[in-house]
């Protein structure tokens, strides 16, 4: 018996984690907290002249979430065999899943 395996993703892959939640959020608040660290610190406090640059903040949060680009993990599923589904899943039956498409279209 062949085994396989497959992802259903709506959005993309990697999920709410790595775009919208864990790792953006990280991101923009591991400036903040860098500079205020250095604020802290004798001998470097002094060399702190500004604030945050708010753009290069933004900047940094995009490239730690791919610029919301998924090429990379689907690049990976493909490499180890795992077939991706975009769309909504719904168990219908055993070893069935049923994905509806963007487009509405339904696909077991």
């Amino acid at each position: 018996m062949e085994l396989s395996a497959a992802v259903v993703e709506r959005e993309l892959v990697g999920g709410e984690c790595s775009y919208w939640a864990c790792t953006p959020t990280k991101a923009l608040l591991r400036s903040a907290a860098a500079l205020r660290a250095a604020r802290q610190m004798p001998g470097a406090r002094e060399a702190v002249t500004d604030g945050l640059d708010a753009a290069a903040v933004l900047d940094r949060r995009d490239s730690f979430a791919s610029h919301w680009k998924d090429d990379g993990q689907v690049g990976w599923l493909d490499s180890a065999g795992i077939t991706l589904h975009r769309g909504q899943g719904r168990i219908v039956s055993a070893n069935v899943v049923e994905v509806t498409g963007d487009d509405g279209v339904r696909s077991p």
